[in-house]
């Protein structure tokens, strides 16, 4: 399911991301190393993944109804699967001059 997070997408037309970062840091530094961790999260339980989610996002951004449908889609997907199945991927770039 979808919901529109923030509608002012002109603040995100150059993101420093994992997939970005590297190509914009070694425009400044001469030497930039990329670091990753790949992980998962098994959410089997929907109100701590409903709470993350209140916590994180501005309700400036999204309507209650939004997150109302959200809620509704997660709650179908933990019925039917059993769990939701979450990839996260972070990071770390040390750069130097």
């Amino acid at each position: 399911e979808r919901v529109n997070t923030n509608s002012r997408l002109d603040m995100f037309s150059n993101p420093f991301t994992l997939e970005s970062g590297m190509d914009q840091l070694e425009e400044v530094f001469s030497k930039v190393e990329k670091s990753q961790y790949v992980d998962t999260l098994r959410v089997t339980e929907l109100a701590p993944l409903i709470n993350y989610l209140r916590s994180s996002i501005s309700l400036a951004d999204v309507s209650q109804t939004e997150l109302e449908k959200l809620e509704k889609a997660f709650t179908k997907a933990l019925a039917k699967e059993g769990e939701i199945f979450i990839t996260k991927d972070s990071g770390l770039f040390e750069a130097f001059k």
